[in-house]
């Protein structure tokens, strides 16, 4: 697991966070960070949960590996339209 969540981290996330070998869950909610996701984050093969809410990120977001448990996008205005709640994928 890597959790970066509640350290008012601001600007892009990093894309080379994509590099990262074997994590299994990804939370990045409740930071400051803005622009897209990076495409890199969906070469992460062994992801099964990845957490973005309450930031300020915007479209595109990448496809991720098939086995993804939960995608979490709440809270983000410029990536949601209208109501955005978790998005459970089974």
């Amino acid at each position: 697991t890597i959790d970066l969540s509640f350290n008012k981290f601001n600007g892009e996330i990093p894309a080379t966070l994509g590099n990262c070998t074997y994590p299994n869950t990804l939370k990045l909610d409740d930071n400051m960070l803005s622009g897209d996701i990076p495409q890199q984050l969906g070469q992460l093969s062994r992801i099964r949960k990845i957490y973005f809410a309450n930031n300020n990120l915007s479209w595109p977001v990448p496809l991720f590996p098939l086995g993804l448990a939960c995608v979490d996008y709440t809270n983000n205005s410029e990536l949601c339209i209208g109501q955005c709640s978790r998005k459970v994928l089974l």
